[in-house]
C-alpha cells in the first residue's frame, strides 16, 4: 500500500539572534523526535539511559518489552511468579515515557504492593510517583502532578467513574486477576465493572495487564480478562459472548472448571494472541534458595525487668503510643529509651516509665542481641575471609547501638539510613569490593529503599517487622534473580519467651518458609483474605499489645497459621489448574508482522553538551564546581546546579547539607525537556538580508576580480541585471502517526537558487535580520519539494507499511462490527503531517555586471560577470587562459586568436590586416609591395620570379612552370591563351603584338619568317607550311594553297587549283567545271553559250549537232 500523502502545517518562525542560537534550536529539535514504538532488539531500547546504572533486566523481561511494543496498544503479561513482572512493566513504562508516548500513567494494584511499585519505579527507573489511597489522596496526588500515580483497585473504581479531562495515557493493572469475576457470577464487582467501562470508553491509549494467575479456579477468570483485553483493543471477543462461551466450552456442572471434550486446545488457540507468558523453566534463571533460621537468645535479667515494666505501664498509653513503645521494646533497649524520651516531652506516664527503665539498665548497657551479633560476626569471620553480613533494624537508636558494639570489636562496618545518600553509597561500594572494605552493613528499612545488596548472602533480621511485606523487601535486597549465590541465609533474631517470639516470629517464620516454596507473599496474603498488608500488620500489632498486657493470644495465632496453610493449598491447586488450562502459548513473541528496521536517529549532540550550550546561550556562565556538578550563574549569582547522572543526582538529593537548587538534566526529565522545548519555541529561523550598499559591494567584487590577475587595473563597472534569491536550508519534522504510535524524522533540505525560482519579495526589514516569517513567504515550492523526499523516505514507508499490516490483522478480529472497525482504524491507520521548524540562510541579490579594466596599461578591456556581492562570490566569470605572448593568465574574453597561428593573445597585442580586417601577432604582419598596406603574412605570396611580396590577389600561376608570379610578371599566349611568365613569350615576326611560347612558333617555309602556329597553314599543293597570308583557298575545293600555284578561272576569275579546272571544248578556256554543260548527244563539255536544245527531243547539244 502506498504511503499516504503528507499534510503540511506552516508555523510562523521567530528569528534567532545569531547562528549559534539557530544551532541550538536545531539540536533541540533533534531531542524532540519521537521514535516509533517498534523494537527489534535490546539495541533499540531508548530508555536505557534511565536505568542502566540501576538495573540489568533479564532476557525475558526485555522480550516482554519488545512484544508489548509489537502488540500495541494492549497486552496481558502472565509470567510465572518470581520472574519480575514489575520490572517488565517498568521497562515498558520507561520506554513509552522516554519516547514521549506517555507523560502520565495510572497504576492500579493491591494496596499491599503500592509501596513496592513506588520504590521500584523510583530506584530502578528514576520515575517519580505518588501512592494515593482514597479519593482525597488521589486528588492531592493529581495536584502534585507526578508522572505516575499508584492507587488501589477500590480507589480506582471510584476515580475512573469520575475522572474528568483524563490526564493519563496509560493504565497498568497489576494483579489483574482481581478483575476476574466479570462473568460467570451473578453480581460482578463494581471495581471490575468500572475498569471495563473505562477500557470500553478508551480512556487510556495504552493498557498493560499483569498477573501470574490469569486463571485461579475457573475458566471464567480468563474469559473476563480476555473480554477486557478485546474491548480495549477494539476486537470482538474470540470466545464469543458469555452465553456462547458457556455453551461451547464449559461443562455445565463443573462450576466453570472443566472444558467440554476436545475444547481445551481450541480455547488455547483462541487466547494465545492475547497473553504473553514466560514460565520459570523457560526463563532458565538462577534464583537462590532461601534458608530461614532462627537465632533464639536468652534475656538478661535487666531486659526481663524492662519487659515487665512495659507490661505494667502499657495500658496507661493510647493505642498509637502503645504500638510505638511495643515496636521500640522489640528493637532494642536503646530504641525504647529514645522513644520514651521523645514521648516524655508531653506524656507524664512516659516520663515515669523512662525513669524506671534508665534505673533498671546500667550505664553503657549492651543488650543480649548486641552480644549475639558480635558472636555471629566472629563465626562468619572464621568461616570465610571475604564474609559479609547485612543487619536490618527498624530504629536509628538500635542502628547506633549495634555500631558501637561492632566498633569496640574492631569489625569494619557501615550504616545505611534515610537521607544519607552519599554516605549510603560509599557504604554500599565498600561492601561490594572484593575483598570487602567493610564486612557488615547495618541498615534501616527506609535507608535500604532501592538498594541492591546481593553481594551478601547472610541477612539478619535484628528486629522483626510486623508487616510481612517489609520482611520480604529486606530479603529481596539479597535474594535476587541471577544471584551469584546458590543460597541466602535469613536469620531471625528473637529473645526467648518474649512476645516477639510467641507472636511475630511464629507468623513471619511461617510466611517466610511458605514464600520460599510459593514465591509470592502477596498471593498468600490475598488467599488469606488480607489484600492489604497493613491489615495483617494491624492483626499482629493487636496480638503483640494484647500479649504484652497479659492476654492469651495463642488461639488467634493458631487460626492465623491455619489460614496461611489453607491459602498455600489453594495457591497450589490454582497453579495446577492454570498449567492444565493455559499450558504454554508457543511463538507468542514471534507472531505478527515482521518488525522493520529503522535508521538510527540519535541526536548529533549529547544531552549534556546540549544542556550546557543551551544554558550558555541564555546568558548563563557555566562552571564545573565538583565531579559531575555544574554551577550556572547569572551576573555572578547562582541560578542552579546542574547534574547529568541519575546516581549523582540521588546522592545530592539525599545529602543533609543544603546544596541549593539541584536539577537533573536527562532526556525525559522535567528540566531537560523544559529546556529543549524552550529552544524549540524560542526561535526558528536565521535569515539574513544582505541587499544594502549594493553599488559599493559590486565595486568591491569587481576590484577583487581585477586584483586577482597580474596587470589588471580596475576602471569602472556597470550593473546590468539584479535578481533576489534565497540560499540555505530548512528543517521540517515529518511525523507518520496513528492512534497508538508515531515516527518522527527531521528532513533537512537544501534550497539551491539554481534549482528553484527567485526569491519572493516580502519586504525585508532593516536591520538585516527579520523578526518573524513563514517559509511560504520565501519560497512557494516547499511542499512539493518536501513531499518528494517524504514519499521516497524508507523509514516512513517502513512505519506505514508495518501498521498497514497490523491494521489488516486487527480488522479481521473485529468480526465485521462497524464500531469496532472504527476503533481499530483510529488506532492503526497512519497519516503524515509535516511542519517546518527551522530555516537558515541568506536573502541576497544576484547581480550580472560588467567590469572595465586595463591590462599593462593597455585596453580598455571589458568582461561580463555574475556574482553575489554580499559574500563576494562569483556565480559565473570568464574562463582563465594563458596569453600566448606574455604568458600571463587572463580572462579568456580578453584574448583573441591570431588568425595566422591560432595562438590566443591579449587583444592589444594583435594587429589588424588593412585589407581583410583579420588579426595577427606582430611577427605575422608584413607590407604588401603592391599596395604598400600592412597585412597578415598568410594573406601574401612571394614571387618565385622576383621575390617580391604582395597580396595573393596580385599573383597568378605560370601555366608552364606552375610558378607563382605577380600578375605584372606574366603574359598571355596569343594562341593558347595560357598565363605564363612573360619572359617565356616570343613575339610573332608578322605581328609583334602577338606572342607565344617557343613551341607555339614556326618558320614560314616560303618567307623564312618566325610566325605563331595559328599564323601558319600548309599548302595543299606544295606541302609547305607557310604564312597564311601567302595562302588562298581554292574556289572549288576550298583547299589552301600558295597563291603562286593557283590558276584563275577564265569565266569567274576565281583562283583555283590547276587540276580542278576543265577546258571548254569549243573556246578552249580553263574554267570552273560548274560553268560547263555536257552535250546530251555527244557528251562533250563546253560553256553554255555553245549549246542549244532540240525542238523535237528537248535535248541539250551543240548547234552543229542539230538537224
Amino acid at each position: 500500500m502506498p504511503i499516504p500523502r503528507p499534510n503540511f502545517t506552516e508555523n510562523t518562525l521567530a528569528s534567532c539572534r545569531n547562528e549559534e542560537d539557530y544551532f541550538i534550536h536545531s539540536k533541540a529539535l533533534e531531542w524532540t523526535i519521537s521514535d516509533p514504538i517498534i523494537i527489534q532488539g535490546p539495541e533499540d531500547i531508548k530508555s536505557k539511559v534511565n536505568w542502566r546504572e540501576t538495573l540489568q533486566p533479564f532476557n525475558h523481561q526485555v522480550q516482554n518489552l519488545i512484544t508489548f511494543c509489537k502488540r500495541l496498544p494492549v497486552t496481558l503479561l502472565a509470567d510465572d511468579v518470581g520472574l519480575g513482572k514489575t520490572i517488565s512493566a517498568g521497562l515498558i513504562l520507561s520506554e513509552l515515557m522516554h519516547r514521549r508516548r506517555v507523560t502520565k500513567a495510572l497504576i492500579l494494584c493491591p494496596k499491599i504492593l503500592g509501596s513496592q511499585w513506588k520504590e521500584e519505579l523510583k530506584f530502578k527507573f528514576g520515575i517519580e510517583s505518588s501512592f494515593a489511597v482514597g479519593a482525597k489522596q488521589f486528588q492531592e496526588a493529581l495536584a502534585i502532578n507526578p508522572p505516575v500515580i499508584i492507587t488501589t483497585y477500590n480507589t480506582g473504581s471510584t476515580i475512573l467513574r469520575d475522572l474528568k479531562n483524563n490526564p493519563f495515557e496509560m493504565i497498568i493493572l497489576d494483579e489483574a486477576h482481581k478483575l476476574r469475576n466479570l462473568f460467570g457470577t451473578p453480581k460482578p464487582p463494581q471495581m471490575a465493572l468500572s475498569v471495563m467501562e473505562a477500557l470500553e470508553k478508551r480512556l487510556f491509549r495504552f493498557v498493560l495487564m499483569l498477573t501470574a494467575t490469569p486463571i485461579q479456579n475457573r475458566v471464567w477468570d480468563l474469559y473476563s480478562l480476555i473480554h477486557l483485553l478485546t474491548i480495549a483493543k477494539g476486537h470482538k471477543n474470540p470466545l464469543g459472548t458469555d452465553k456462547e462461551f458457556k455453551e461451547k466450552f464449559i461443562v455445565s456442572d463443573s462450576k466453570g472448571r472443566k472444558f467440554k471434550p476436545n475444547m481445551d486446545a481450541q480455547f488455547r488457540a483462541l487466547v494465545k494472541d492475547y497473553i504473553v507468558r514466560t514460565r520459570r523453566e523457560e526463563a532458565k534463571l538462577q534464583f537462590p534458595d532461601r534458608e530461614v533460621l532462627t537465632c533464639r537468645i536468652d534475656l538478661t535479667r535487666e531486659e526481663t525487668q524492662v519487659i515487665s515494666l512495659m507490661s505494667k505501664f502499657l495500658h496507661n498509653f493510647q493505642k498509637f503510643d502503645q504500638s510505638s513503645l511495643a515496636e521500640a521494646l522489640m528493637s532494642s533497649p536503646a530504641a525504647l529509651i529514645a522513644q520514651l524520651e521523645k514521648m516524655a516531652v508531653t506524656n507524664y506516664d512516659a516520663t515515669k516509665l523512662l525513669q524506671k527503665v534508665v534505673e533498671t539498665l546500667p550505664y553503657g548497657f549492651e543488650s543480649s542481641k548486641q552480644k549475639e551479633v558480635i558472636k555471629l560476626c566472629n563465626k562468619l569471620r572464621s568461616q570465610k575471609k571475604d564474609w559479609r553480613l547485612i543487619i536490618f533494624v527498624k530504629r536509628i537508636a538500635t542502628l547506633k547501638a549495634i555500631g558501637k558494639s561492632l566498633k569496640s570489636e574492631g569489625i569494619e562496618f557501615g550504616f545505611i539510613s534515610g537521607n544519607q545518600g552519599a554516605n549510603n553509597q560509599k557504604t554500599i561500594d565498600d561492601f561490594r569490593t572484593n575483598p570487602p572494605n567493610i564486612n557488615v552493613i547495618v541498615s534501616t528499612d527506609a535507608g535500604a529503599e532501592g538498594v541492591n545488596l546481593q553481594s551478601g548472602n547472610v541477612l539478619l533480621n535484628y528486629d522483626l517487622p510486623w508487616n510481612p511485606m517489609v520482611v520480604e523487601q529486606r530479603i529481596g535486597r539479597i535474594q535476587r534473580l541471577a544471584s551469584k549465590h546458590a543460597k541466602v541465609e535469613i536469620l531471625n533474631m528473637v529473645c526467648k519467651d518474649t512476645v516477639e517470639e510467641r507472636v511475630v516470629l511464629r507468623l513471619l517464620e511461617k510466611l517466610q518458609t511458605i514464600s520460599k516454596a510459593v514465591g509470592d507473599i502477596e498471593s498468600i496474603l490475598e488467599a488469606t483474605n488480607y489484600d492489604d498488608d497493613e491489615d495483617f500488620e494491624k492483626q499482629i500489632q493487636d496480638m503483640v499489645i494484647r500479649s504484652l498486657m497479659g492476654q492469651d493470644v495463642a488461639k488467634d495465632i493458631q487460626l492465623k497459621l491455619r489460614s496461611i496453610e489453607i491459602a498455600v493449598e489453594t495457591i497450589e491447586s490454582e497453579k495446577e489448574f492454570l498449567e492444565t488450562t493455559l499450558g504454554n502459548p508457543e511463538g507468542v513473541h514471534e507472531s505478527g508482522p515482521q518488525v522493520p528496521k529503522f535508521s538510527k536517529s540519535t541526536p548529533t549532540i549529547s544531552f549534556k553538551d546540549f544542556s550546557l550550550q543551551a544554558k550558555k546561550a541564555l546568558g548563563l556562565e557555566i562552571q564545573e564546581t565538583s565531579s559531575g556538578i555544574f554551577e550556572a550563574t547569572n551576573k555572578g549569582k547562582r541560578s542552579e546546579l546542574m547534574v547529568f547522572d541519575e546516581r549523582r543526582f540521588q546522592e545530592l538529593q539525599n545529602q543533609s547539607v543544603f546544596m541549593g537548587n539541584v536539577n537533573l538534566y536527562q532526556p525525559g526529565k522535567t528540566d531537560f525537556e523544559r529546556l529543549v522545548q524552550h529552544w524549540v519555541d524560542k526561535c526558528g529561523h536565521y535569515v539574513m538580508n544582505t541587499r544594502e550598499n549594493l553599488e559599493i559591494r559590486v565595486e568591491t567584487l569587481a576590484r577583487e576580480y581585477c586584483s586577482s590577475y597580474t596587470g589588471l587595473i580596475y576602471q569602472s563597472h556597470s550593473i546590468k541585471i539584479k535578481s533576489e534569491h534565497f540560499q540555505g536550508s530548512f528543517q521540517a519534522m515529518a511525523k507518520a502517526s496513528n492512534g497508538i504510535d508515531a515516527f518522527e524524522k527531521i528532513i533537512v533540505s537544501e534550497y539551491v537558487p539554481d534549482e528553484h525560482p527567485a526569491f519572493k519579495d516580502i519586504g525585508f526589514q532593516d536591520p538585516p535580520l527579520m523578526d518573524r516569517l513563514k517559509p511560504s513567504d520565501i519560497f512557494k515550492d516547499v511542499a512539493p519539494l518536501l513531499e518528494k523526499k517524504i514519499l521516497e523516505d524508507s523509514d516512513l514507508n517502513h512505519f506505514c507499511d508495518f501498521y498497514d499490516k497490523r491494521l489488516d490483522e486487527e480488522l479481521i478480529k473485529t468480526g465485521g462490527d462497524a464500531s469496532l472497525q472504527k476503533k481499530v482504524q483510529d488506532n492503526f491507520q497512519s497519516s503524515i503531517m509535516v511542519e517546518i521548524y527551522g530555516l537558515i540562510g541568506h536573502r541576497y541579490q544576484e547581480v550580472s555586471f560588467t567590469v572595465t579594466f586595463t591590462k599593462d596599461g593597455k585596453g580598455p578591456y571589458t568582461v561580463a560577470l555574475r556574482g553575489i556581492p554580499y559574500n563576494r562570490s562569483f556565480l559565473s566569470k570568464p574562463l582563465i587562459k594563458q596569453c600566448g605572448i606574455t604568458g600571463d593568465m587572463v580572462p579568456d574574453s580578453c584574448l583573441s586568436k591570431c588568425d595566422v597561428t591560432g595562438i590566443e593573445v591579449l587583444h592589444h597585442l594583435l594587429e589588424i590586416s588593412e585589407t581583410s580586417g583579420r588579426k595577427g601577432i606582430p611577427e605575422k604582419v608584413v607590407i604588401c609591395e603592391i599596395t604598400n598596406k600592412r597585412v597578415l603574412d598568410d594573406e601574401i605570396e612571394v614571387s618565385t620570379k622576383s621575390g617580391a611580396k604582395a597580396l595573393k590577389e596580385f599573383f597568378v600561376t605560370c601555366e608552364v612552370t606552375n610558378a607563382r608570379i605577380l600578375s605584372k610578371e606574366s603574359g598571355q599566349c596569343s594562341v593558347s591563351k595560357k598565363i605564363v611568365d612573360k619572359d617565356l613569350l616570343i613575339p610573332s615576326g608578322k605581328n609583334p603584338d602577338r606572342v607565344g611560347l617557343l613551341e607555339e612558333h614556326f618558320i614560314c617555309q616560303e618567307s623564312g619568317i618566325s610566325l605563331l602556329v595559328d599564323e601558319v597553314a600548309k599548302c595543299k599543293v606544295t606541302g609547305l607550311k607557310v604564312d597564311t597570308d601567302l595562302l588562298q583557298k581554292c574556289a572549288i575545293t576550298r583547299k589552301l594553297a600558295l597563291i603562286r600555284v593557283l590558276v584563275p578561272c577564265q569565266v569567274s576569275g576565281d583562283l583555283c587549283l590547276p587540276e580542278t579546272l576543265e577546258i571548254c571544248s569549243v573556246s578552249k578556256k580553263l574554267v570552273n567545271p560548274v560553268f560547263l554543260k555536257i552535250s546530251e548527244v555527244s557528251g562533250i563539255k563546253a560553256l553554255p553559250d555553245y549549246f542549244s536544245s532540240s525542238d523535237v527531243s528537248g535535248k541539250i547539244c551543240f548547234l552543229e549537232e542539230l538537224i
